[in-house]
């Protein structure tokens, strides 16, 4: 999948590629675009062009198009007409001083055919990578849209309305990024997330390119290394660290996320890697899979100690922001914590 950040004049090159994706990807509830719907979108696109800081990020698959996000910077004082009079009656004064000035994301669409593969949150990091601070808005019965927002960290600022207002927290980066150390010195000490049967762990080579592409997905939203590591690097680190496991997490016949160990000298074993794939995200799996992971974790075979005494991971502020409670709901405590410039 090919992800191109367009300028203005670039997208009005393009503009065609971008109607052909709204068709697609509107022309069903709860939005149900017609032509005369894809029509107006043509028209609001040759306006918004002209927006000052109008950005938009196109994704392609081998020449099609698949997705696309607009945004531009909302002006001060905020706006009126369109939707910004419903969202200044759902927040009042607040939209002074939480989105006017602020990165407006306005369209992400993904094409049907493009669906369940990440590609919006991808869209939508891309689009608001160089925004200290980004809203937008969707409809209450955008259900999959609202998961997709809460899934990447990003703050419901409305409550019952006929809109919803998200709004992204300012980068970790701006502020370094923090890294949180936990452990488990004891099994017991695990509380296990719900029971879900179909849910395993299947252990599977490092050089296998499912992983590599499993790992991609999960971690490219959060600038994973493993996310963009070669075949290469692959084969030079499975060498480097001939005692690391690799496991897909799967749901049934699924694979739903991925799971990577590593057991150290005097009993230790690290949790190096634990993600579930974008769409696998918001339906409570990540405490289930998690409980399995720490489990095998205990399980493993340790190294100069005649038992596995420590499991221990750590994890960034950048990472999903689920993550840390995560950890700490199914047992594992903060031992350490640390801020990167």
């Amino acid at each position: 999948m090919k992800l191109e950040r367009l300028t203005a004049d670039e997208t009005h090159a393009r503009a065609a590629e971008l109607i052909e994706i709204y068709g697609l990807a509107f022309n069903e509830p709860p939005w149900n675009e017609d032509g005369p719907g894809i029509a107006a979108f043509a028209r609001r696109l040759t306006t918004d062009l002209r927006r000052p800081g109008f950005v938009a990020v196109l994704a392609s698959s081998n020449g099609i198009p698949a997705g696309f996000g607009t945004a531009w910077p909302t002006p001060r004082p905020f706006p009126t007409g369109r939707a910004y009079d419903r969202v200044r009656a759902a927040l009042g004064d607040q939209v002074e001083t939480r989105l006017a000035g602020t990165l407006e994301v306005d369209e992400l669409a993904v094409a049907p055919h493009a669906r369940r593969q990440g590609l919006a949150g991808r869209i939508l990091q891309l689009l608001c990578a160089d925004a200290d601070d980004s809203w937008l808005l969707t409809s209450p019965k955008a259900l999959d849209a609202i998961r997709l927002y809460e899934a990447h960290g990003w703050q419901r600022l409305t409550g019952p309305a006929d809109v919803v207002v998200f709004a992204r927290p300012p980068r970790a980066r701006d502020l370094g990024t923090t890294v949180t150390y936990l452990e488990m010195n004891d099994p017991d000490d695990l509380r296990p997330g719900r029971a879900v049967p179909a849910l395993s762990l299947h252990r599977v080579d490092g050089t296998l390119p499912l992983l590599h592409a499993a790992l991609a997905r999960i971690g490219g939203a959060y600038g994973w290394g493993s996310a963009t590591r070669s075949a290469q690097g692959w084969r030079e680190l499975t060498l480097a660290h001939p005692l690391r496991q690799f496991w897909l997490i799967s749901l049934g016949s699924t694979t739903a996320g991925v799971a990577v160990m590593e057991p150290q000298p005097d009993g230790d074993v690290e949790i190096v890697t634990f993600g579930l794939l974008p769409e696998y995200i918001g339906r409570g799996l990540g405490g289930p899979a998690l409980t399995l992971t720490v489990r095998q974790a205990w399980a493993s075979e340790a190294v100069e100690a005649d038992a596995v005494h420590r499991v221990w991971l750590h994890t960034r502020s950048r990472d999903h922001p689920n993550a840390l409670r995560n950890y700490r709901r199914r047992g594992l405590r903060v031992y350490r914590t640390e801020v990167q410039l």
